[in-house]
């Protein structure tokens, strides 16, 4: 796959990278709905993670079929984080998507993200809205819908009006990357732990703008053990996470997104314990603007709220504050 200049109109090469363990009942649905897409990837890397499941002879079985898909075998487990930067060195598109195995996308995700992208060169992100489904409560939501009802290319400054209005729901699970960007920021780190996707999406769109596909896309199963069940239950260990957000944007590295993120708020999303951590350090305290603290105090609400809501209540919500209903 040439890495050479890419011109306007002509697709990128993509990479499917998915990190796995332990999900032999769920992988299955995943690479079906990659084999299904109407453009296919150029190539999918699976890194197991030392399953103790049958999910190596469940892969071997795909990989045998289909030649872009290939296995590889961690020699220890690793976890996410190390063997999704280890899959960026051992793949070649020019653009990444990061897959789950509980996780799949819908028809169309490839071929409507890597079209959008071909129109907009300079482009090194895009994502589609989300479609979040609940396996629990049932409540389904498309989150990012607020972005807007049309395909879209967000420059920076467009993406800090987005987040200045409370708009810019950004869901991972829909991101296409570009690789080499991605390698040279280090892929994703390890010490921001379940925040770590949050720091490396927003870090692209100040920096760099993105792609929006305005349909839902790629289907984010919430359910407990799953990637999505990554809220900490130590207050210490997420209070250290969220300190280690706020050196690094103090570090030189990321002072170019520093105000960015203060002007806008964006520091909301981690509700009150975020909010506590920059009252008790003075360092800090110039990201508690009005803004922030309004959009914390509205987090802090809906969160209170959902799951004291029915179910239809619940879902009413959700389109209330830029989400629709699945």
């Amino acid at each position: 796959m040439s890495s050479s200049p890419r011109r306007k109109g002509e697709r990128p090469t993509l990479s499917v990278v998915l990190p796995h363990y332990n999900h032999a009942k769920l992988i299955t649905r995943a690479l079906d709905a990659f084999l299904e897409q109407s453009v296919q990837a150029d190539e999918i890397l699976i890194l197991d993670d030392c399953s103790t499941d049958n999910s190596v002879e469940v892969i071997r079985g795909y990989a045998d079929k289909h030649p872009h898909i290939r296995l590889y075998e961690a020699p220890e487990n690793g976890g996410v984080c190390v063997n999704a930067n280890r899959g960026l060195e051992m793949v070649s598109g020019e653009f990444v998507y990061w897959a789950a195995s509980d996780d799949f996308i819908l028809p169309g995700f490839f071929e409507k993200s890597l079209d959008l992208l071909a129109e907009h060169p300079e482009a090194k992100m895009s994502c589609t809205i989300g479609d979040w489904r609940d396996e629990e409560s049932g409540v389904a939501s498309h989150v990012g819908a607020a972005m807007g009802d049309q395909p879209a290319w967000y420059p920076p400054a467009d993406v800090l009006q987005l987040e200045k209005q409370g708009r810019l729901l950004i869901p991972s699970n829909t991101i296409l990357w570009h690789r080499e960007t991605l390698i040279a920021l280090g892929g994703l780190d390890a010490e921001l732990k379940w925040h770590s996707d949050w720091f490396l999406y927003m870090t692209f769109a100040f920096r760099h703008g993105f792609c929006f596909v305005s349909e839902p896309l790629a289907v984010f199963s919430l359910h407990p053990g799953g990637l999505s069940a990554r809220t900490p239950d130590k207050e210490e260990e997420h209070r250290e996470v969220l300190a280690g957000i706020l050196r690094r944007l103090d570090s030189n590295e990321f002072r170019d997104i520093r105000q960015p993120v203060r002007e806008s708020g964006a520091l909301f999303v981690f509700g009150s314990p975020m909010r506590k951590l920059l009252e008790s350090d003075p360092a800090y305290r110039g990201y508690l603007t009005p803004l922030f603290l309004r959009k914390c105090r509205w987090h802090a609400f809906k969160m209170w709220l959902k799951p004291r809501l029915p179910k239809w209540l619940g879902e009413a919500l959700l389109r209330l504050v830029g989400s629709k209903r699945g």
